[in-house]
C-alpha cells in the first residue's frame, strides 16, 4: 500500500512552488527511467535463476539492489529480487546447518546483543551510533560483526568500547564468497546473540540470507539509510527508527509490520572544551562570528532551486565578519560540484573525527541542504548551538527531521526566510543564547543518558517477546508519487559531473539520464532505443548527436569491462595442467 511521503504543510512547500524547481513530469521522467532499467535488471536475473550458480544470482541481486538505492525507482524493497535470496537460504540452511540458535537467556542474565554491519570508520554518524548504544546500554553485552571491513582499521574507540563492554569484534575476511559469509553470520548469531541488529548496507545480501531459516535470534534493523531501498525486509522482525518520519515508510512500503522508534544515541560532551580555547587552537579571534556547519560533499550539492553556497554567500555579504566553517570535506573536493565560486569567508576544513572544538567554537549552526546531517545537527545542540535548519525540505528523509526537535526547530519556508533567521540570530547574542539553550534541553531528554536509555528499555521491551520469523515479501512495482518524484530527481542531479555553466535543459537531462541508468546495468538495448527515439525527434539538434556519442561511449566502455572481467577470471581460474 502506497504511503505519501510529503510532510505537513507547515514543514516545507511543494517542489513545483519553489522558483527554478524543475516540472513534475521531468521529475518522474527521472524515476520512470530508473524503474524501466531496474526492471530489466530483475528479468535478467529471473531468467538466469537456473543456468547460474547461487553465489552469482546472489552478486546480481546485489547489483540490482545497489541500483536501486542509487536510482530510485519507486520502491523501498522488493519481493521480486529479495524473495529468491530467501529461498537461496532457506536451502542453504537445511543442507548445511551447522548450528541450532542455543537456548534463550534467563531473565537475570545480560542479554546477548550482535551489531552487524558492512564495515564501520573513523568519521560519521553510523560509527557513533553503534558506539554510543554499546556504552550507553549497561544491561547488555554488546559484539559487532562485520561482512566487509577490508583492509580498513576499525576505529579503537568502539573496539576498547566493544571491549571493556565484555562483547568482541569479529570481521570476516571481504574476499570469502557470500554464501560463506551467511553461513558465518548465521553461526555466530545462533550461538552468540540474543538479538541481532543490523546496520548494513543497503544492497548487503548476506543478512536476507543468513535469516532465512526460522532456527535464528529475532532480527532488528537500525534504519540509519531510511531514503534508500534495501534489502532485508523478509527477515527483519522489527525496524529500530530514529524519527517516526521513518515509520510509516516502514510500514507503507517496506512491508515491516512491527515498527518503533528509537532516537539516535548521543554523548554531551559540550561541557569537555572552553570556548576561548577551541578558538585558539583553531586560531579564530575571539571577535569574530562563526558559523559551523558539518557534512559529506554530496550533501552540498547543488539542486534546483538549492544551493547551499549561493544562499550562505548572501548571508555572509551582509554580515562581513562572519565566516562560515565547513567539516566535512575540502575545497578541492567540493569545487567540481559547486554552481559557483564559494564565498571568501568560506573556509573548508575537510574530515574531522572530532567535531567538538569546531562546535565549541561557533556562534551558529546550519544544516546542509538538499540533504541534512542529522547526527551533526543533534551533536550541535547539545554544544547550546542555535540552528537554522534546511529551508522548504526537496524531501521528509533528506533533511533533519527529529522527533524531539518537532516543536521546537520548525523549516524556513523559503530561502529568504532562511537568510533572514541567521540573518537576526548573528545579530543578537541573547537570541542565540537563548535559543541554544531551548534546542540542548529538547534533545537531551530524548537522545542522552537516561532520557535515551528509558527509550531503549521500551524498544527491548518488545524485542525480548519475538521469535525470528522470515517470509517472502510481495513484489514492489513502480509508486511515483511526490515525495518519490524529488529524491529520484535529486538523486539524478547529485551525479551530474558538471554542474558549472551547465547549457542543458531539464528534459535533456531527463534523456541524458535514461542513457547513463540503462547503461550502468548494461541495457545497450535500451540506450540504443532512447537515442534512435531522440534523433527521429530532433534530428537537427545538437543535442542529439551528442546524447549518440554518449551511448556509443558508454556500449563501449561496457563492451571492454566485460572483457576485462573475462580476461581476469581466465588468469584466476585453476589450472588443469600437470607438471612433472
Amino acid at each position: 500500500m502506497s504511503e505519501n511521503l510529503a510532510l505537513a504543510p507547515k514543514r516545507r512547500l511543494p517542489t513545483a512552488d519553489l522558483p527554478g524547481a524543475p516540472d513534475p513530469e521531468i521529475n518522474a521522467a527521472f524515476i520512470r527511467s530508473n524503474s524501466d532499467a531496474y526492471e530489466w535488471l530483475v528479468q535478467a536475473i529471473q531468467a538466469n535463476m537456473g543456468t547460474v550458480s547461487a553465489e552469482e544470482t546472489l552478486k546480481k541481486i546485489e547489483d540490482a539492489a545497489r541500483f536501486a538505492g542509487d536510482y530510485h525507482t519507486g520502491r523501498f524493497c522488493d519481493g521480486a529480487i529479495e524473495n529468491l535470496a530467501l529461498q537461496i537460504g532457506r536451502s542453504l540452511d537445511d543442507q548445511f546447518a551447522e548450528s541450532e540458535f542455543g537456548v534463550r537467556r534467563h531473565p537475570d542474565s545480560p542479554r546477548r546483543v550482535l551489531h552487524v554491519s558492512h564495515r564501520v570508520l573513523g568519521v560519521g554518524g553510523h560509527t557513533r551510533t553503534i558506539l554510543h548504544w554499546t556504552r550507553a546500554d549497561k544491561s547488555s553485552i554488546h559484539s559487532l560483526l562485520l561482512l566487509n571491513q577490508g583492509d580498513v582499521e576499525v576505529p579503537s574507540w568502539l573496539d576498547e568500547a566493544i571491549r571493556d563492554g565484555g562483547g568482541q569484534v569479529r570481521s570476516l575476511p571481504s574476499a570469502i564468497p557470500l554464501l560463506q559469509k551467511a553461513v558465518a553470520l548465521r553461526d555466530h548469531a545462533r550461538t552468540n546473540a540474543d538479538l541481532v541488529i543490523l546496520h548494513h548496507f543497503a544492497s548487503d545480501i548476506v543478512p536476507t540470507v543468513a535469516f532465512a531459516g526460522r532456527n535464528n535470534p529475532p532480527v532488528a534493523v537500525s534504519n540509519h539509510a531510511d531514503h534508500l531501498f534495501w534489502l532485508g525486509s523478509s527477515v527483519i522482525d522489527i525496524a529500530i527508527n530514529s524519527r517516526s518520519a521513518s515509520s510509516s515508510l516502514s510500514r507503507g512500503r517496506r512491508q515491516i509490520s512491527r515498527n518503533v522508534v528509537l532516537p539516535l544515541p548521543l554523548v554531551d560532551d559540550s561541557a569537555d572544551i572552553r570556548r576561548a580555547d577551541a578558538r585558539a587552537k583553531l586560531g579564530i579571534p575571539d571577535d569574530e562570528l562563526v558559523i559551523l556547519t558539518i557534512a559529506r560533499a554530496e550533501k552540498f550539492r547543488p539542486c534546483p532551486p538549492y544551493d547551499f553556497f549561493a544562499t550562505v554567500a548572501r548571508i555572509l555579504d551582509r554580515a562581513p565578519q562572519t565566516r562560515l566553517y565547513v567539516v566535512g570535506e575540502t575545497l578541492e573536493g567540493m569545487l567540481p560540484l559547486l554552481s559557483t565560486q564559494p564565498h571568501p569567508n568560506v573556509h573548508f576544513v575537510g574530515s574531522v573525527e572530532n567535531h567538538a572544538e569546531y562546535r565549541a567554537a561557533a556562534d551558529l549552526y546550519l544544516e546542509s541542504f538538499p540533504f541534512g546531517s542529522l547526527t551533526a545537527l543533534l551533536e550541535a545542540t547539545l554544544s547550546k548551538l542555535p540552528v537554522v535548519p534546511a529551508y522548504a525540505p526537496l524531501h521528509p528523509l533528506l533533511v533533519s527531521t527529529d522527533d524531539a526537535l518537532e516543536t521546537g526547530l520548525l523549516n524556513p519556508k523559503s530561502e529568504e526566510e532562511y537568510i533572514e533567521r541567521a540573518l537576526h540570530l548573528l545579530q543578537d547574542s541573547e537570541l542565540r543564547r537563548s535559543e541554544g539553550e531551548i534546542l540542548r534541553k529538547l534533545v537531551l531528554a530524548d537522545h542522552v543518558a537516561d532520557g535515551w536509555m528509558r527509550r531503549l528499555r521500551d524498544v527491548y521491551r518488545e524485542t525480548d517477546r519475538l521469535r525470528h520469523a522470515p517470509h517472502p515479501i510481495v513484489p514492489a512495482s513502480c509508486i511515483v508519487e511526490e515525495g518519490d518524484m524529488e529524491l529520484s530527481m535529486w538523486q539524478a542531479v547529485s551525479r551530474r559531473k558538471a554542474v558549472r555553466d551547465d547549457p542543458l535543459r531539464e528534459e535533456q537531462h531527463a534523456l541524458l539520464h535514461a542513457v547513463t541508468a540503462h547503461a550502468f546495468v548494461e541495457n545497450y538495448a535500451g540506450v540504443r532505443s532512447i537515442v534512435s527515439r531522440s534523433l527521429w525527434r530532433a534530428p537537427l539538434q545538437r543535442f542529439s548527436w551528442h546524447l549518440l556519442a554518449i551511448g556509443l561511449r558508454k556500449h563501449a566502455g561496457g563492451v571492454k569491462r566485460r572483457l576485462w572481467s573475462v580476461f581476469r577470471s581466465g588468469r584466476h581460474a585453476p589450472s588443469n595442467d600437470r607438471k612433472a
